[in-house]
């Protein structure tokens, strides 16, 4: 049968549409598995309606009130409105229809007619192809803003029909599904997805007129559903919150909300509209965590002492879901961290006090009283706990990590609890020095005496040498370089949060003298790995001076070297090791005081000079005798009765010229020593104090105090020693008092320095800065090496005016005046 003899004739419109119309019953009312459509009639209806609007004379009935239609030269008017007119049927039924069910039934059957509805319509969009393409773009053109392309008015029929007149039915059953389901009961998701989806499929316009203008919008679906959906959501859960933590535990509380917070995100995946995500999550967050901040932060603070990281990062987790929810836990973290510091540092200083028997308060303790492998270990155990509590509880949250390194620092620098006599930069030193220092077991043998010799550049200048090691051991047990390597790393890790690393460096320096001058440092791999680590940290200046050391040690060998081969013809007495060092980068000063050296010293030491003038005129040697050492050995009779027994003593330059004199006569007085040695009372009395000590020496009478010029002291003949090998070359107190003062008032000088550069620089650059803006670039520039006040830099600031290097332009600006 051909579309020909079926299609009724163009000009007739009842019988145009009554065939058009047996097409839509069969499109938009008949069940999706009946409906059977033939090619023929879905091809004759668009033909019908194509062939009707182009020979059917123009109709002179205005378009829905419009005056006039003159500007369409395409028909279709008629079909349209037919069109319309049978949609609002179809509607009118479908409502009908829809109108016997309630809750969750409502939804299904209003899903069942929206999705046959819309379906239909969908196939009307190409039977209706000739209207929409010529006749509804004209009808828009001439100002009929309520005419739309086929499915567009489909959809907006069965939104201003159909779905008006049960929305809040079907939000109320959407809603009473949510609620079941938020209560733990199955409920069909697909059905509250389809459902939403038609709403957002339904958010058209006005100027929605086509099918390829038209986007889903979000104004049917916010009107609709969204704003009781979000107020339902509040007052639930504003509801079982209030119930739950009345009877539960704050931890209990913290975990039920992450689970609901879950279950809600889940939701918006399963059948909300993207759109609802932040609202809803705004909502949920603020009921659930904001509103009990107050409760989680104190929680907080007693999950840091029970150390829980499961809770302290659920806390986090829900903390970081509000705005600036995460300031209160950084602010508690920050103190609690200071506080625990503080607390173990206080503990490690009570520890050391009981251990030694002391009376004296633990927090005005000298540094030296401090052990620094405890002190040390302290600090990294403190470090370590918090640094793996900010990764594994707080997701190594940069600001958390600001946090932990505000409070070591806090704790590492507190000069207010602990006074300037705990000063982490001289113990953190003295702790390098233990790494870096060789053990009793691995020193070297030494020679059976040694002088210290120093030389230095055209200025005056200072140094020392020595042969016998220090028997000191070291407090930490290094079994291979890699063990060396990490401590040396865990240093780094302290170093860190130094406020004063200029002092570290002084305090760090003096060290590596000692260990260089008496040859007892490790390696020198070692020390160029934690010279390369500070480098690192700090910058080559800071260095700098270290790595002359090094290269003045290097030099000294050599030179040594070259002495004892031309002197091997004149048949030295002695075998002397000589360490030439630069004033400029060594730390060492020559003690206040004469010393006559004995006759055997005296003749080595002029063969070196005129050795070393020699190689170098000009130069001018000053010698350290306070920072020389050597080994004697004394014989004695044994305690059997059978043979002798030698003892080693390894003394200083001083001690070693007391003992020489008892080569001649075994008592001495005090004015006998002062008048052989030249040495003054507090170097006299302080190597005599030591060798008394030791039984070496006996005094009589023995109540009579050492600087009695009469006093005398008697060579002890029946000297029993634990060892074979004694050390008597103990540091004298009052000599590493003055050696620490000297070393403070170094360190204000160089950082008066250090700030009037920092303030030329900054100046240089700027030309012309404010007061406090100045200050505050200062601190910038220098605050890697110390912390300045501001008082410091104030009083630097006058210095440099009166050096004429700024001026004031003013109350609150300075001018450079280069």
């Amino acid at each position: 049968m051909s579309s020909a003899v079926d299609l009724p004739n163009p000009n007739n419109l009842e019988d145009v549409w009554a065939y058009v119309e047996k097409g839509l019953d069969i499109l938009l009312v008949k069940p999706l598995d009946e409906v059977a459509l033939s090619p023929q009639m879905y091809m004759g209806m668009y033909s019908i309606i194509h062939n009707y609007c182009t020979n059917v004379p123009v109709s002179n009935t205005p378009f829905w009130g419009s005056d006039s239609s003159s500007s369409s030269e395409f028909r279709g008017v008629e079909i349209y409105q037919r069109l319309s007119s049978y949609l609002n049927r179809r509607l009118s039924t479908l409502k009908s229809e829809v109108s016997q069910y309630q809750d969750e039934e409502l939804i299904k059957e209003y899903m069942v007619r929206f999705t046959r509805y819309s379906i239909g319509a969908k196939y009307l969009t190409n039977v209706f192809a000739y209207i929409n393409r010529h006749w509804v773009p004209r009808q828009r053109d001439d100002g009929h803003t309520n005419v739309y392309d086929v499915y567009t008015l489909c959809l907006m029929k069965w939104k201003n029909s159909m779905l008006f007149s049960c929305s809040k039915l079907l939000t109320d059953a959407a809603l009473a599904m949510i609620r079941r389901d938020r209560d733990g009961e199955a409920i069909s998701t697909p059905l509250l997805s389809g459902l939403i989806q038609s709403l957002v499929a339904l958010g058209i316009d006005g100027s929605d007129y086509s099918v390829s203008s038209h986007q889903p919008g979000l104004s049917v679906y916010e009107e609709c559903f969204e704003g009781r959906f979000l107020e339902a959501t509040a007052q639930y859960y504003k509801e079982e919150s209030q119930r739950f933590i009345a009877s539960h535990s704050v931890v209990q509380y913290m975990r039920k909300a992450e689970s609901r917070i879950a279950e809600e995100t889940k939701r918006l995946d399963e059948y909300l509209a993207v759109s609802t995500t932040p609202k809803l999550l705004n909502i949920v967050h603020n009921v659930l965590i904001a509103d009990y901040s107050d409760i989680l932060v104190s929680e907080h603070r007693a999950l840091l002492d029970s150390h829980s990281i499961t809770d302290l990062s659920c806390i986090y987790r829900l903390l970081s879901l509000i705005p600036d929810g995460l300031k209160p836990l950084m602010a508690e973290f920050e103190l609690y961290v200071r506080k625990q510091g503080t607390l173990g540092i206080q503990q490690l200083l009570e520890s050391s006090a009981a251990s030694a028997n002391q009376d004296a308060k633990a927090a005005t303790r000298p540094a030296a009283a401090v052990d620094p492998q405890a002190y040390v270990s302290t600090l990294l155990r403190l470090h370590s706990t918090y640094a793996s509590l900010v990764q594994e509880a707080y997701g190594n949250n940069p600001e958390f990590v600001k946090a932990l390194d505000n409070a070591c620092r806090d704790f590492i620098n507190d000069t207010k609890t602990f006074s300037k006599a705990v000063r982490a930069p001289d113990i953190i030193a003295r702790y390098c020095d233990t790494l870096l220092r060789k053990s009793s077991a691995s020193s070297r043998a030494a020679a059976a005496a040694a002088v210290a010799v120093a030389a230095t550049s055209n200025a005056a200048s200072a140094s020392s040498s020595s042969t016998a090691v220090d028997p000191s051991t070291n407090a930490n047990t290094i079994s291979s370089e890699d063990d060396l390597e990490a401590a040396l790393n865990d240093v780094m890790t302290i170093f860190f949060y130094i406020d004063d690393k200029d002092v570290f460096q002084k305090s760090y320096a003096r060290a590596l003298a000692r260990r260089l001058v008496n040859g007892i440092s490790i390696s020198d791999a070692a020390e160029a790995s934690m010279i390369s680590k500070l480098k690192d940290a700090c910058g080559f200046d800071y260095i700098s001076v270290l790595q002359r050391m090094f290269q003045d040690i290097n030099i000294s060998s050599d030179l040594t070297q070259a002495f004892k081969t031309s002197a091997e013809k004149e048949d030295l007495p002695l075998d002397m090791e000589m360490l030439v060092l630069g004033s400029n980068f060594w730390t060492m000063q020559p003690a206040k005081t004469d010393f006559q050296l004995p006759p055997l010293l005296q003749e080595s030491l002029e063969r070196f000079e005129k050795f070393y003038q020699s190689k170098h005129s000009g130069r001018k040697l000053e010698w350290l005798y306070n920072h020389c050492k050597g080994e004697m050995r004394a014989t004695y009779n044994s305690p059997t009765g059978n043979g002798t027994v030698t003892y080693t003593f390894q003394v200083s330059a001083f001690q070693m010229a007391i003992l020489l004199s008892y080569n001649d006569k075994d008592t001495l007085t005090y004015r006998e020593l002062e008048s052989i040695t030249k040495l003054n009372k507090d170097f006299l009395a302080g190597s005599l104090s030591i060798l008394l000590k030791a039984k070496v020496l006996l005094k009589e009478p023995q109540d009579a105090t050492i600087e009695d010029p009469e006093t005398r002291f008697i060579y002890n003949t029946g000297f029993r020693g634990k060892r074979l090998r004694v050390n008597l070359n103990q540091p004298l107190k009052f000599e590493q008092q003055k050696e620490a003062a000297a070393t403070q008032k170094n360190i204000e000088e160089d950082r008066k320095v250090l700030i009037q550069s920092a303030i030329v620089r900054v100046m240089k650059a700027r030309k012309q800065l404010k007061h406090v803006q100045l200050v505050q670039e200062t601190i910038t520039q220098i605050s890697s090496r110390f912390s300045p006040s501001i008082g410091e830099i104030k009083k630097c600031i006058d210095l440099l005016i009166d050096k004429e290097y700024i001026a004031r332009v003013d109350a609150e600006r300075y001018q450079y005046l280069a």
